[in-house]
């Protein structure tokens, strides 16, 4: 949480740097692997329980906020056509699992963020 803290402060300075983006993504994505982890060593009753489902929830949390950065990575890079290949691939399996329903609308959440 602090190092995420600390790469929203930089976006203070340009809230469209793709770079830090990036950054902000790989920070939750990293989030999301310790979360995923404590949530596969709960015992099978607990998973499902209140334990199992704080956990989830923090989780998806997790996973939407690579999603979040993702979208702002591949709306702002630009000329820079390599860093939004690099995110791509990630961007839409995560788009996929939690948006199951509308599996390329990731496109549209793009253009919302750069008309």
């Amino acid at each position: 949480d602090p190092s995420i803290a600390l790469m929203k402060k930089a976006l203070g300075s340009n809230e469209k740097d793709p770079v830090t983006h990036f950054f902000l993504g790989q920070i939750c994505d990293a989030q999301n692997v310790i979360l995923s982890a404590q949530f596969d060593a709960l015992p099978e009753d607990q998973k499902t329980a209140d334990a199992g489902n704080a956990l989830t929830a923090k989780v998806n949390a997790s996973l939407d906020c690579v999603i979040d950065h993702y979208l702002r990575v591949t709306a702002y890079a630009g000329k820079n056509q390599a860093l939004a290949d690099t995110v791509k691939p990630r961007l839409v399996d995560l788009w996929k699992y939690r948006h199951a329903d509308a599996p390329d609308a990731w496109m549209d959440e793009v253009k919302k963020i750069v008309p």
